[in-house]
């Protein structure tokens, strides 16, 4: 990465809206780092990205294991002496009536929507405090708004995603990090 080029880390990069967000940044000159679960389709859109210039990197992500997550954002910024920006994207949904959920249902999509928020945010923040600047972008959804009738396992995770991301705001601001929430 260019020197005081902005980086960025996306989880869940390789597809839906962590690609839109990956494809925003290269057109803004931002080195990405697109991570992903899927290592077919985070090395292929890390090689159409790099086409014309070197604009990002492909990480292999699985945002339910926290020693991985730490691994990766660590990493990324003993390697650029940065973190600029990161995006808490990677998420799954799950519709069905909450009688039909199955507790191992209930346990995927809270690891996934929910603890890879919560420690992609935790490494993230740390990091940030320490360097006194950065943007972290949690995605949660209108489903977190509002009630979801038939996806109350998906609508659970996004409300506390929404409670996590507006209360670190307040907490974040004294230190120049800004926290936002995307809520698609």
């Amino acid at each position: 990465m260019e020197e005081n080029k902005k980086g960025a880390i996306v989880t869940g990069g390789a597809s839906g809206i962590g690609r839109a967000i990956c494809n925003e940044l290269s057109s803004q000159n931002v080195f990405i780092v697109i991570t992903d679960i899927n290592k077919r389709e985070g090395k292929a859109f890390e090689e159409k990205l790099n086409q014309d210039v070197l604009t990002s990197r492909f990480m292999y992500l699985d945002v339910t294991d926290y020693n991985c997550v730490e691994r990766v954002i660590k990493e990324i910024y003993e390697e650029f002496g940065r973190l600029d920006y990161l995006f808490n994207n990677a998420g799954i949904s799950m519709y069905g009536e909450l009688y039909d959920m199955s507790i191992e249902n209930w346990k995927e999509i809270i690891d996934i929507n929910l603890w890879g928020v919560i420690y992609g945010t935790q490494i993230g923040y740390k990091i940030m405090k320490e360097q006194g600047f950065g943007h972290i972008i949690n995605t949660a959804s209108a489903a977190g708004l509002g009630p979801s009738p038939i996806a109350s396992a998906y609508s659970t995770t996004k409300h506390a995603i929404v409670g996590l991301t507006t209360s670190l705001h307040y907490e974040a601001e004294e230190f120049g990090i800004k926290v936002s929430i995307l809520c698609p």
